[in-house]
């Protein structure tokens, strides 16, 4: 079960990415560019969307209800067994204190809020290079379907050797070298390059969660797992916010003729780069401390021994 964990903690994290890839198809069948000249036919197609939306929601939410128990009948983690639960502050103030924490935080952080960011803002980074909404919608599915890939390997990689470190540093380097050619393929203006480009950004980017989260459970053990992953990912919400709103903000911005220039993208994507070199320098000085493994070991080491022993 320990052994499958980074894949369970991925499956669980990249919901919400298979969400955002059906929100950026499912428009598709709905609305139409030709809706913008006709009001009354654009609010009743707004309307369909909004009402299937609903029911579809309403739907996965009940099935998930009637299925989930309200505990695994084996625990996920060694601390999930435990019958005191350490408070949230407690592990904050314990966490704050492990450099190798606060740095996989920040690292996480900074390529999480890339990953969010190109993510919501795609439309208004591709837009000034002649792209469209169906062309939106294309790279928004590669973007998650290759990502939904790549984070698959990656967990199923780390469950089987657990190199974090080497995983971490090979996918925020991946993840920075990406952004330069996703921008390049952009000037190409070729739809193809640049569904190229955004695909292996995407199978890059996403793939921070399949090892931010599983390597700050070890770093932080014995703090309990699910107290490591909620810091962690608020504290990357801290971030994206942040970074969303200055992005949008030049991304907004028009030149004398009123049009959204092309400079614009270029320096979202030069900040976006920035971003990726912060959680890479991050990334590069935290310590290899895999205290869960360790302490696995050691265990299945000292029942061998015994068993030898009898």
């Amino acid at each position: 079960m320990m052994q499958q964990r980074p894949i369970a903690i991925t499956t669980a994290a990249l919901m919400g990415s298979v969400g955002g890839g059906f929100g950026y198809i499912m428009h598709l069948f709905f609305v139409s560019p030709s809706d913008i000249h006709h009001e009354k036919i654009a609010q009743d197609h707004i309307f369909n969307l909004c009402l299937f939306a609903a029911i579809a929601f309403t739907v996965i939410l009940a099935v998930c209800l009637a299925i989930i128990r309200e505990k695994p009948p084996i625990p996920p983690t060694k601390s999930a067994n435990n019958k005191t639960h350490e408070s949230f502050l407690v592990s904050i103030g314990k966490l704050m204190k492990n450099k190798n924490f606060v740095l996989i935080a920040n690292g996480f952080g900074f390529v999480y809020s890339v990953l969010m960011t190109f993510s919501q803002e795609v439309a208004f980074i591709i837009a000034p290079f002649g792209y469209n909404n169906a062309d939106n919608a294309l790279f928004g599915a590669v973007f998650v379907v290759s990502g939904l890939v790549g984070a698959g390997v990656v967990a199923t990689i780390l469950s089987k050797t657990k190199k974090y470190q080497h995983t971490l540093i090979f996918v925020c380097f991946g993840s920075t070298i990406a952004a330069c050619l996703e921008t390049l393929t952009l000037l190409k203006q070729s739809r193809l390059l640049t569904s190229i480009g955004v695909g292996l950004l995407g199978g890059l980017l996403l793939s921070i969660m399949a090892v931010g989260l599983d390597y700050a459970c070890e770093l932080s053990y014995p703090v309990p797992a699910h107290n490591a992953t909620g810091i962690i990912l608020a504290f990357s919400h801290v971030i994206c916010p942040i970074h969303i709103i200055v992005t949008s903000y030049v991304l907004t911005a028009k030149d004398h003729y009123g049009v959204q220039d092309q400079k614009n993208s270029l320096i979202v994507s030069t900040m976006l780069f920035g971003t990726l070199l912060l959680g890479l320098g991050a990334s590069i000085f935290i310590e290899e401390d895999l205290r869960k493994t360790r302490l696995d070991k050691s265990k299945a080491q000292e029942i061998t021994q015994q068993t030898i022993m009898l």
